[in-house]
């Protein structure tokens, strides 16, 4: 019954990887004609001026735009409309939702802007007073989204941190399932039940303090061939608290033209379990092609008291981590994500009678973000080990909400 189930996790995972890499491609295919929403360097290009000139004007509210954490973005019906020297079309261009898409329902017809900025009052009568009556304005041009996207939170601690006062709880859970083949008469097979609760909480803009809690369930089976035909298996069962994360992040430099977002990390693993402890610190890059957001990431963690022969410790005296990936988002509410995340140990000896633990791991994840409510969001994810000791599935299901 589980090799049918790690077989069917493989099969899932292959059919998302083709439908996820159909997708983006179709996108970009129709994207690269003409984009409607513009990144700064398209916009400047299609006004003819320098981009820096653009982002004074955009700043200054004297040209349509948005300005979505840190980055600007266009719509290029708006900037052509702007062209014209309409003094009214910077409003009554389309607004922009919180990803850079265009939101026609943000609009106001021209009649309720002229009573809203009082332009066209009738004679005696003052213009607050038709304000009073008239249906409010949109958003004004260059105010930045409150509400999170699908794609925001696929990027959380790499590319998008918390402002100052918000908050995210998440739950997380996940299924793994692995198969070994140790020597020719030694077969090894775990199946793991994991959840685990995190906290994220923005302390100033740009500054954010997370924390982690795991919580695992496991059941391991090892058959030892003794003859032709006999077989001894030995069964185990644990479940145990792991040991707390925490980390500081922060935004050493944000996205510009020709230049990533900078986000680095100090990290820290607490022996509220069974006993890991670890120091390190990390970098994270991740430069958006909208509607694609591409990052990459390294970290190290110095571990201390390593025990390898305790298959609850995770941490060895070095370790490194490297992830690649991309977030794409769909719309403000669905976004597909890809992680290839490969880590290195150092070479630990564990005690008599105990396998030499993997130095490598290589995992390739594929998954969705699905926004259920505002705030509340869904990730479905399939990963599978590629080569080395990584588990051969993994099914994992997280709930952040944001507020």
């Amino acid at each position: 019954m589980n090799s049918k189930l790690a077989t069917l996790g493989r099969m899932v995972f292959w059919c998302m990887l083709a439908l996820t890499t159909r997708a983006v491609l179709a996108d970009v295919a129709s994207a690269s004609k003409e984009h409607e929403v513009l990144v700064l360097d398209e916009a400047a290009q299609l006004l003819r001026m320098h981009p820096d000139r653009l982002t004074a004007l955009a700043a200054a509210e004297q040209v349509p735009a948005r300005n979505v954490d840190g980055e600007w973005r266009f719509s290029r019906a708006a900037l052509l409309e702007w062209l014209k020297g309409d003094r009214h079309a910077a409003t009554t261009s389309p607004q922009f939702s919180a990803a850079g898409g265009v939101d026609p329902a943000a609009a106001l017809p021209q009649v309720e802007l002229r009573a809203v900025t009082g332009a066209g009052a009738r004679a005696g009568e003052p213009p607050e007073r038709i304000a009073q009556t008239a249906t409010p304005p949109a958003a004004q041009v260059g105010e930045k989204p409150t509400a999170k996207t699908a794609e925001e939170i696929a990027l959380r601690d790499q590319g998008t941190l918390l402002k100052k006062g918000a908050t995210t709880l998440e739950l997380g859970l996940a299924y793994a399932r692995s198969e070994r083949q140790n020597f020719p008469a030694l077969r090894t097979e775990e199946t793991a039940v994991g959840s685990s609760f995190t906290a994220r909480r923005g302390i100033s803009d740009d500054l954010q303090v997370t924390a982690r809690l795991p919580g695992v369930y496991r059941r391991s089976s090892i058959q030892v061939a003794t003859g032709t035909s006999t077989v001894q298996e030995d069964k185990t069962s644990d479940q145990y608290v792991g040991d707390l994360s925490a980390s500081l992040l922060g935004v050493g430099m944000q996205e510009r033209a020709g230049r990533p977002t900078v986000v680095w990390s100090l990290d820290s693993v607490l022996p509220t379990g069974p006993g890991d402890k670890g120091l390190g610190a990390g970098v994270t890059l991740a430069k958006s092609y909208d509607p694609l957001v591409l990052f990459a990431g390294l970290s190290y963690m110095h571990g201390y008291a390593i025990e390898p022969s305790d298959t609850r410790r995770q941490l060895a005296s070095q370790n490194w981590r490297l992830t690649l990936g991309y977030t794409y988002a769909l719309n403000d509410t669905i976004a597909l994500n890809s992680l290839l995340a490969a880590s290195y140990r150092s070479d630990v000896t564990p005690s008599a009678g105990a396998l030499r633990p993997a130095r490598e791991r290589y995992l390739l994840q594929l998954g969705m973000t699905w926004m259920l409510g505002r705030g509340l969001f869904v990730e479905p994810a399939v990963a599978i080990g590629v080569g080395g000791a990584a588990p051969d599935v993994i099914f994992s299901l997280n709930f952040p909400y944001t507020f």
